[in-house]
């Protein structure tokens, strides 16, 4: 019987292939998928070479589902895999080309590919380009952060800095987001930090989210961080 996925693990890299997506806490055959790659990936960052902490993933898939969430797919279903291997930062990227074939047959189309593998900061992505600059910003203090921490612990101080926009882009458009974080020596590996910062940062750039205090939404968010730095103060 032809398997439902493959994982193989190389010198450095990692990818896996699979007939169908990776999901949040999985009670099917996936559940065993994301353990074995859990795995691999952990020996990833044990590779006793000590100078390889930051990784790029890449996730890639023909299949336009707009309720995919690639950090999600790469990292945040993967948790506790990624403390070694992103102590340094990470990039990410979606796809949307076919991806390479699978080397072993797989029960279905493999439709579904992750890619790790070590490189530096500020390398150009593996499928994009960039082109014109939107936004430029520096100098943004924010609270402690952890993996479950709220996006609007970042979305705030960022919509407060009234960072001003150098071009805008349509709706539909692709875009790329850099951030360059100082932290404390012992703060979590950037895979821990990747959710609240990326989430936080995109929602700050959205032109038409607003504060609304009769929103319950914005009020329960607002109210998470008073609350949050209220605790750290």
């Amino acid at each position: 019987m032809e398997p439902n996925y493959h994982v193989q693990a190389g010198s450095g890299l990692v990818e896996t292939w699979s007939t169908q997506q990776l999901s949040y806490d999985p009670h099917d055959w996936r559940r065993t998928w994301r353990d074995e790659l859990k795995v691999e990936l952990l020996s990833l960052g044990r590779d006793g070479t000590g100078n390889r902490s930051f990784l790029a993933a890449r996730f890639e898939s023909p299949v336009r589902d707009y309720a995919c969430d690639a950090e999600n797919v790469l990292f945040y279903n993967l948790s506790g895999a990624f403390a070694a291997s992103t102590r340094d930062g990470l990039r990410f990227e979606r796809l949307y080309s076919t991806p390479p074939a699978s080397p072993v047959a797989l029960s279905g189309p493999a439709i579904h590919y992750h890619h790790y593998a070590f490189s530096q900061p500020g390398v150009a992505f593996h499928g994009w380009r960039e082109t014109s600059l939107l936004a430029q910003f520096d100098g943004i203090e924010l609270p402690w952060l952890k993996f479950d921490s709220s996006p609007a612990l970042v979305w705030f101080p960022m919509r407060e800095a009234a960072i001003p926009l150098q071009a805008t882009a349509p709706t539909e458009a692709n875009f790329a987001l850099r951030l360059r974080v100082e932290l404390p020596a012992q703060a979590a590996a950037a895979a821990n930090l990747a959710k609240p910062l990326f989430d936080g940062a995109v929602a700050a750039f959205q032109t038409a989210l607003k504060i609304n205090p009769q929103q319950p939404k914005a009020q329960e968010n607002l109210n998470a961080l008073t609350k949050h730095r209220s605790a750290v103060n």
